[in-house]
């Protein structure tokens, strides 16, 4: 079996981007072409990211899908500017507003979980 290369960014970060993007096009503009498109990347990401874990020879696997990170919070940043200029989604700048509120509430309950599971383990 081939072993498969490390990449710099996680597919569970590009999984979580996408899953974002399937709840913003979902709510807001429905079933059209771009839900699509990012369900199947999402698909994709978490099918590759699930088949590293699984392929992995480690006793101790970690399970982190839909991992909120700073690079899937970028790429939805980067989604937000190339649409203001390209409008191929055309966010509506209140319903993000919902979004950023949600997107910081994941971040900073993942960062207190994790604080207070690691001053368990000292």
């Amino acid at each position: 079996m081939s072993k498969i290369k490390k990449s710099l960014a996680n597919e569970s970060s590009v999984a979580a981007y996408c899953l974002v993007m399937i709840l913003y096009c979902f709510n807001n503009i429905g079933f059209t072409q771009i839900f699509w498109i990012y369900f199947s990347l999402m698909i994709l990401f978490t099918s590759v990211y699930w088949y590293r874990i699984y392929s992995s020879d480690e006793k101790n696997k970690t399970y982190t899908f839909f991992q909120f990170d700073n690079f899937s919070i970028a790429l939805f940043l980067l989604t937000i500017y190339f649409d203001s200029k390209y409008k191929f989604i055309n966010f509506e700048l209140n319903s993000l507003s919902t979004y950023f509120l949600i997107i910081g509430l994941i971040l900073i309950l993942t960062h207190i979980v994790t604080y207070v599971f690691k001053g368990n383990k000292k």
